[in-house]
């Protein structure tokens, strides 16, 4: 289970303080590279925030961290956050002592991490069977057939010749989409994706090698066959999720032999 990396670095504020010259060095925050970057528009009117030339600085600082961790974290006290901060910043003793503002920092990664483990397993199951009644559903319309791994397909052109072996270098064109249409990867606006069928989930596999050549299929992968309850959150395929592919087999061929590497 992953966790944020800024739990990591609340440990990490929980450990020996830096020294002088590190923390002078992480002074200015990547809002100042920001602005920088701007210099050339147009000043803005600031209105007169804080008490010094530096308030508006300030509180866009304090601004920008806020979002950041409220991005990952819905239950901070800010009252807390704000002592806390005050009284490191303007160097008052703390309230815990470093040991045990390690302790909470592990118990609060702990029920984190629990929280998040169970939302993913209430997610993962109801993803497998809305899943489930999408397949059940769909395996009745007309065209649509259903291997014995579960797989479903529908002809859209058959194509001709002979089929794609399981270690072919296979060129086609695909629009890969959740049930509820949402796209996820498609080759559709550029070249043909070209890559070796025996490195693919394992729905594509089967999938392709029924298809000849110039055929064009629709298939809907179940979460066994493609990438189960992991899913995939970069490209926003979530746990047990199915996928659902249109995918033109434009040519195939035997796969390169590998180069040998010297020694």
């Amino acid at each position: 289970m992953k966790i944020h990396a800024w739990l990591v670095a609340l440990t990490l504020v929980a450990g020996a303080a830096q020294a002088e010259g590190e923390a002078e060095a992480a002074a200015v925050p990547e809002i100042a590279g920001e602005v920088a970057a701007e210099e050339a528009a147009p000043l803005l009117p600031i209105p007169a925030i804080g008490s010094g030339p530096n308030g508006p600085f300030s509180y866009a600082m304090g601004f920008s961290l806020g979002q950041r961790i409220a991005a990952d974290i819905k239950e901070l006290d800010v009252s807390a956050f704000q002592e806390g901060f005050q009284e490191a910043y303007t160097g008052v003793a703390g309230k815990l002592s470093q040991e045990q503002m390690q302790q909470v920092v592990d118990e609060f990664r702990t029920r984190y991490a629990a929280a998040q483990q169970a939302e993913f397993e209430k997610l993962a199951a109801a993803n497998l069977a809305a899943g489930n009644e999408f397949l059940k559903k769909n395996g009745k319309k007309r065209g649509v057939k259903t291997t014995a791994s579960g797989l479903q397909y529908k002809v859209i052109n058959k194509g001709k010749g002979a089929s794609p072996q399981p270690t072919d270098l296979v060129t086609a064109h695909y629009h890969g989409t959740l049930v509820d249409g949402s796209v996820f990867d498609s080759s559709r606006d550029g070249d043909p994706a070209q890559f070796p069928l025996d490195r693919v989930i394992p729905g594509w596999k089967e999938g392709v090698q029924l298809m000849k050549k110039g055929a064009k299929y629709q298939f809907w992968i179940p979460p066994a066959l493609a990438y189960g309850e992991q899913g995939v959150p970069e490209a926003n395929i979530g746990p047990n999720q199915v996928l659902s592919f249109e995918v033109e087999l434009i040519d195939f061929g035997p796969a390169p032999a590998a180069v040998p590497t010297g020694e």
